[in-house]
């Protein structure tokens, strides 16, 4: 088959070859000889192998010419001792010719065929092309002049007419296409070599009003190019600035910046990465980032992930890490550290300040709930110190009063333990804790509360797995929820929570039947120092700290309230299973 086609591409090369070489070949004549040559291919090569495929007959017409001597295929016009491929390639090759040659000697050519076949065969024969026109000193300074400027294309024709010793007044043929040379090497650093060598075209080739033209329009292109150098030179230094500037934004932002490519190696360290680190920046570029941050877990560097995290660095600061992919085709991650130390402790102190605010809420209930069981110890005391203790009734007395002092006694201690766990400055840590334990604990806390007695409790609650939260911060949440429900009602009223698992969430849900909130105020009562409470009676702080918290949590809180219809808060906490705690539903008094 290669062989094949390979013998049906050479019919195209008589037309081809005699077309560079022949002008007075035609169309006419390039049809017919490429005719012929494929009927010969056909008839010495595809027809025998399509009869010996079987794909033609070899009987009738067919039989009759492969048993000719004179027609054979494989021996054409009696032709003998060469292969098929030779034979096929001979006659194919000789009918064309004849078919090119005649087909053009016998029919005209067409005007557009004459014409072609002249600039195409004659094109380069040295006896029709003349010599370049060449120019004289002067025209070469006009010609220079007009796109360098007057004054220096003397000082350039000067130059080189010392350089090369040439006598102005007896100037050679060869120097001036030299000059013409020199000329044409000036005007390409300015203009490209390919408007060089057409301004200084032929005078043979261009008229002196076509020169014009030529030169007006460059002159147009070059005062365009050059306007647009300016603007882009204009566009390069505002870049720059906006470069710098942006720049200078990073370097002075209080926050750590690097970037990293899709390897982790570190493209970009800002002067507060060396505050924060005190790793220099000439050290950092180009290294892989776990080791230059060992204090945050390998896990985080994950390509393609935005994460956020806390992070507790070797010198005890806290730092708040935001991890985003790089919008870049190349990929790779940009990280922002923030030092929140400070933060942290401020929130810690405001926490603390909260916690004890609220046991200011408390005290007057709980001096109640301690006042009652001393009371009774007194009493039973200078009872037992009256006694004998030689009497049988007395001596059971005794014991009865020392047992009944003794539960007095764990009652006051439970209750100072409570408010000891509750008051306690908290740790930063989560752990994984049981928020239906949590929840009872607050709700009895509260319970020492004397507004609390015309309260009805009521807690339901699903089979939830243990969360991953900051134990105390949550009770904080809890209670703060809690009181501002006991403040709603101070003519007494119900107080419902349901916690109940709606995937992926933990959801609590605190519901009071007291007089609501104003739909004008709810868009703020998240807000910081904003409270409804009177003066004295609110900081305006508790709910503002709910709202941290929660939010620390990756969790969230809303509030629902229609003024005279009580108010809902929930609370949205992300659950991660380890295992279930036990739900159920009381209600308390």
């Amino acid at each position: 088959i290669g062989l094949k086609s390979f013998e049906a591409v050479t019919i195209f090369a008589p037309p081809l070859i005699l077309g560079l070489y022949w002008k007075k070949g035609n169309r006419n004549g390039a049809m017919a000889g490429i005719i012929a040559g494929f009927v010969i291919w056909f008839y010495t090569l595809l027809m025998p192998a399509l009869i010996k495929a079987e794909v033609l007959s070899h009987e009738g017409l067919l039989g009759f010419l492969l048993r000719h001597d004179f027609l054979n295929p494989h021996g054409l016009f009696g032709l003998k001792g060469l292969d098929k491929w030779s034979h096929s390639l001979f006659w194919g090759l000789t009918f064309n010719l004849i078919g090119y040659v005649g087909f053009s000697l016998f029919t005209t050519q067409k005007e557009e065929e004459e014409r072609q076949g002249l600039l195409f065969v004659e094109a380069y024969d040295p006896k029709l092309v003349p010599k370049k026109s060449l120019y004289t000193i002067r025209q070469i300074e006009e010609i220079l002049g007009q796109y360098v400027g007057k004054v220096e294309a003397q000082e350039i024709i000067g130059r080189f007419i010392r350089r090369q010793g040439i006598n102005r007044q007896s100037i050679t043929q060869d120097d001036l296409i030299r000059l013409r040379g020199e000329a044409e090497r000036i005007l390409s650093g300015a203009l490209g070599s390919s408007i060089a060598t057409i301004i200084f075209e032929d005078k043979s080739t261009l008229t002196e009003e076509e020169r014009g033209e030529l030169s007006n329009s460059i002159k147009q292109i070059t005062d365009t190019l050059r306007l647009s150098r300016h603007e882009l030179a204009e566009a390069n230094r505002n870049l720059a600035y906006l470069k710098e500037f942006s720049e200078n934004i990073i370097e002075s932002a209080p926050l750590g910046i690097i970037t990293v490519d899709s390897r982790l190696a570190v493209k970009y360290w800002n002067r507060e990465m060396e505050n924060i680190t005190g790793v220099k920046r000439a050290v950092a570029i180009n290294r892989s980032i776990p080791p230059l941050l060992p204090w945050v877990n390998r896990g985080a560097w994950t390509l393609g992930e935005q994460k956020e995290l806390i992070a507790q660095t070797s010198v005890n600061q806290t730092i708040k890490i935001n991890i985003s992919p790089f919008k870049d085709p190349s990929g790779g991650l940009v990280v922002i550290l923030e030092n929140i130390t400070e933060k942290k402790k401020m929130e810690e102190q405001l926490l603390q300040t909260s916690k004890l605010a609220s046991l200011g809420q408390l005290t007057a209930g709980i001096s109640h709930e301690i006042g009652n069981p001393l009371a009774s110890i007194s009493s039973l005391v200078q009872e037992l110190q009256s006694l004998e203790l030689y009497n049988p009734e007395d001596i059971r007395f005794t014991i009865e009063s020392l047992q009944t002092i003794n539960n007095h006694l764990a009652r006051i201690a439970k209750i100072v333990r409570s408010l000891g766990d509750f008051a306690r400055i908290s740790a930063s840590e989560k752990m994984s804790t049981n928020i239906l334990e949590l929840l009872d604990q607050t709700v009895n806390l509260v319970k020492y509360d004397k507004r609390s007695r015309k309260i009805e409790f009521t807690i339901q609650a699903d089979p939830i797995p243990l969360l991953q939260v900051n134990p105390d911060q949550i009770q904080q949440v809890f209670l703060n929820l809690v009181l501002n429900a006991i403040d709603a009602m101070p003519e007494g009223g119900r107080l419902e929570v349901a916690i109940r698992r709606v995937a992926p969430w933990v959801l609590i849900r605190i519901t009071d039947t007291g007089g609501g909130i104003e739909e004008a105020t709810l868009d703020r009562i998240f807000d910081p120092f904003f409270t409804t409470k009177p003066l004295g009676k609110g900081t305006g702080l508790g709910l503002s700290i709910c709202y941290g918290i929660i939010k620390d949590h990756h969790g969230s809180i809303s509030v629902k309230s229609r003024k005279g219809s009580g108010t809902t808060f929930e609370v949205r906490l992300p659950m991660e299973e380890m295992e279930e705690s036990d739900g159920r539903t009381h209600t308390d008094h």
